[in-house]
């Protein structure tokens, strides 16, 4: 009898666990979403208002009483007009763009990004628009985590610890070749300057693909130091890489094996795109990391007086 007792209580506790809350795997609407409630988390399956043209993620949500973390976006299948996505800086959890969350919003024209909590795998804007445009506070965190999922889709390991001139050089040329096959040199876009649209549409101009191939040395473990944007100030922009306080330049569109100093870069790349060189002590380093508006810092300054004010080396003719 006690067997059969405790048996009871047992089935009891049972019940009444399924009637405290949701099934752990359920589908809710609201006004705007669709959910997938599992695990404590709302993941966002669709954009079920059809009117709505600016979509502002919640970070949470509330069903039956209990409120869920929303963690993820993982499509977007009936309103596939909306205009402009956000993510602000309510966030104290993670949230990311799932995997080819986005592809069926051609009309996306503008991610905006507050929250520092925010990632994306790499497949997150694949089948998005020329039109895009990616802003915020929060892009940098946001694409420094699609960079590592990038690198890992391509099979190239971060670089760690100690690393020696020629092992550096080495990573930039494997990471270059990568870059060189997979994007397209393609300024016919709206936003090809910035470098988190180049990154993410795989196009962009010199400038946004240099600035792309920035993000993603630096996710795979280059010193913030190590590597920069700069431009001849008239229309085309590279890579300089900081060797044992000496700068070279490195093209990832035009030349993906060799770092250059400066006369060579002039001659060798500079010279077939104007016909003529360019003058070095014009050209100028990128101070934005991505180059959206109302990104702080921003600007660019004289590349010989920013190394000079900045102490970080000189400069290889």
């Amino acid at each position: 009898m006690k067997f059969f007792g405790s048996f009871i209580v047992l089935a009891l506790i049972n019940i009444a666990s399924v009637f405290a809350g949701p099934p752990p795997n359920v589908y809710k609407k609201d006004s705007i979403f669709e959910y997938w409630l599992s695990s404590g988390n709302a993941y966002i399956m669709d954009v079920v208002n059809t009117g709505v043209s600016n979509v502002i993620i919640p970070p949470y949500v509330t069903f039956d009483g209990i409120r869920y973390p929303v963690t993820q976006i993982l499509g977007c299948s009936t309103n596939k007009k909306f205009q402009s996505i956000t993510v602000n800086d309510n966030f104290d959890h993670d949230f990311s763009f799932g995997s080819f969350a986005l592809q069926n919003v051609s009309s996306l024209k503008s991610i905006i990004v507050k929250s520092n909590r925010v990632k994306a795998s790499d497949s997150a804007f694949y089948g998005l628009s020329n039109n895009l445009n990616i802003s915020g506070a929060g892009v940098d965190k946001m694409m420094l985590s699609y960079a590592n999922s990038w690198l890992f889709y391509n099979n190239i390991d971060p670089i760690k610890g100690y690393v020696t001139d020629s092992q550096k050089k080495n990573k930039l040329f494997e990471i270059a070749r990568a870059v060189n096959k997979e994007f397209s040199y393609y300024s016919n876009i709206a936003n090809s300057d910035n470098g988190a649209v180049a990154l993410a549409l795989k196009k962009g101009s010199s400038l946004g693909i240099s600035r792309a191939f920035r993000i993603i040395a630096l996710a795979a473990g280059f010193d913030y130091n190590d590597i920069h944007v700069i431009s001849d100030n008239k229309y085309y922009s590279w890579n300089t890489i900081n060797l044992s306080g000496r700068w070279y330049n490195l093209d990832v569109i035009k030349v993906v094996n060799t770092v250059y100093g400066d006369s060579a870069f002039n001659n060798k790349v500079l010279k077939p795109l104007y016909g003529s060189l360019t003058k070095t002590s014009n050209w100028i380093i990128y101070i934005g990391q991505y180059g959206y508006s109302g990104e702080r810092p921003s600007g660019t300054e004289n590349f010989t007086s920013w190394l000079v004010r900045n102490r970080q080396g000189v400069r290889v003719d």
